[in-house]
């Protein structure tokens, strides 16, 4: 199975994208700009080619005659790529697919998924409590009973919670403070810029800062460079410096898959989830040991 370094859910949901996007090379109901002489393939070595796809599992079978359809429309360059490819999409989607059907109900990821699609949905509402915001408190709700589900079974099954568990709040739970944060704290007047100190001599040097931002494909990745930087000096003296302040200066110039990070606590809360999932830990735990201890 190829290690995406992500859940396993979303391990599968990656390999069976990998799969419909060589099925259709060119998006669904259209056919590639550019078509492909090839060699046929014999009644004899396509039936036995598909038999030994079956042979491993059965998710996406259903689609092998459509991947023959489209290899004899010269959607594929050469027929060696087309066995190779098809075959290493299958393996992967059926071990994804085993690995999701093999996990345990009380898994962690499990919640660190629902948790993630909960936040994502709740960040989109406006809170004027229009159409789209009402369809996206519902929405919202439907994985609140998923969650509600899950810590259910992790109770019962006599399992410990993690900090983000325990403080799992609902929707009306979330409500009063939602509404201050996307309807009265923007209306509140900004205090005053004080003065600037005369008597403070200026400042000699600017503390050094990376040159430019970057762009991350997960909040803790970004977190964990932002922690490398600040301790290799990046920001300044280590002792003078939060990192906090690194995480700021991230939010301000760095991007996560191709998005501005709305707050350091996406930072910070992506760092420590990531500490909780046995992919991602191994790597945190690595860097640690680096340059901390």
């Amino acid at each position: 199975m190829l290690n995406y370094g992500m859940s396993i859910k979303k391990d599968f949901e990656e390999a069976d994208k990998q799969f419909n996007d060589y099925l259709y090379p060119n998006g669904k109901d259209k056919t590639p700009v550019k078509k492909y002489d090839v060699e046929p393939f014999g009644d004899k070595e396509w039936g036995m080619f598909k038999s030994d796809i079956w042979s491993k599992g059965k998710i996406g079978t259903m689609a092998i005659n459509k991947f023959k359809t489209h290899y004899d429309d010269g959607w594929y360059p050469s027929k060696e790529e087309f066995i190779e490819t098809v075959n290493r999409l299958y393996e992967n989607l059926f071990n994804c697919y085993d690995a999701l059907q093999n996990q345990s109900p009380t898994d962690n990821e499990i919640f660190d998924d629902l948790f993630e699609e909960y936040n994502n949905v709740l960040n989109q509402r406006t809170m004027d409590y229009g159409v789209a915001d009402k369809l996206l408190r519902d929405k919202a709700k439907e994985i609140q009973q998923k969650v509600e589900m899950y810590l259910a079974k992790k109770v019962k099954a006599g399992e410990t919670l993690t900090d983000e568990m325990l403080g799992f709040k609902g929707v009306d739970a979330l409500k009063d403070a939602m509404h201050f944060e996307k309807i009265l704290k923007p209306q509140l007047p900004k205090p005053p810029t004080p003065p600037k100190e005369k008597s403070k001599p200026p400042r000699k040097s600017k503390p050094p800062t990376p040159e430019s931002g970057e762009d991350y494909d997960a909040n803790w990745k970004c977190a964990m460079e932002m922690r490398r930087l600040h301790c290799i000096g990046k920001f300044g003296k280590f002792d003078d410096v939060e990192i906090y302040s690194c995480y700021d200066w991230a939010v301000e110039n760095c991007t996560v898959k191709g998005k501005p990070i709305e707050d350091r606590n996406d930072l910070i809360n992506g760092y420590d989830n990531a500490k909780r999932k046995k992919k991602s830990n191994i790597i945190i735990a690595k860097f640690e040991r680096d340059y901390y201890d």
